[in-house]
């Protein structure tokens, strides 16, 4: 039993919206990729099902009292894979330039590295902030206007871009202080 995870917190609610949004992540890039298949009215559709079970997965884990050490794993597992692997799909095509996508990806692998390494070290998982939440969000809103081609040479898409970017370095170092807190409390 690793970090105190239990089989049954599987088949919570709040954690199969999680798995739902780590596993949906694949078939979604590729639809994105390719939004002739089903058309990009659906194919959004499908973004905003996918991501909102970032929210409802949190709402229902407080509400049905299910916050479990594997829903603070799954959670911001899911929310990487999904910004991550469609930033890998929208970089690779040219829809998304190199330096966002370095930030995004250098951003969540310097969380994800250290985070394995402080649940090691306290036995349980630090659980997502508010910061992190909104991050997920504000990226996600981008990749989502960028698939819909909107003009990315106008002045709110420009502001929007830089500010992002802001946005994902605070997130980052709100990410480091938090951990820094976290390993001055253990020693």
């Amino acid at each position: 039993m690793m970090f105190g995870i239990k089989a049954k917190q599987f088949f919570q609610i709040s954690n199969l919206l999680s798995l739902s949004r780590l596993f949906g992540a694949l078939p979604l890039v590729y639809f994105l990729l390719n939004p002739e298949i089903l058309g990009k009215p659906v194919v959004l559709v499908l973004v905003f099902l996918i991501s909102f079970t970032d929210y409802f997965d949190g709402y229902f884990a407080r509400k049905l009292n299910q916050v479990s050490e594997l829903g603070k794993i799954l959670d911001p597992l899911a929310d990487k894979v999904l910004v991550v692997s469609i930033a890998i799909a929208f970089f690779s095509t040219g829809i998304l330039d190199l330096t966002l996508f370095l930030v995004i990806v250098l951003r969540d692998v310097l969380i994800i590295i250290p985070g394995i390494f402080l649940s090691k070290r306290m036995g349980e998982v630090p659980a997502s902030d508010q910061i992190g939440k909104w991050t997920f969000t504000f990226i996600g809103i981008y990749l989502i206007l960028v698939f819909i081609d909107v003009d990315r040479s106008s002045l709110p898409m420009i502001i929007y871009y830089y500010s992002l970017i802001v946005l994902i370095v605070v997130s980052y170092l709100n990410y480091v202080n938090r951990a820094l807190k976290v390993l001055r409390k253990t020693k």
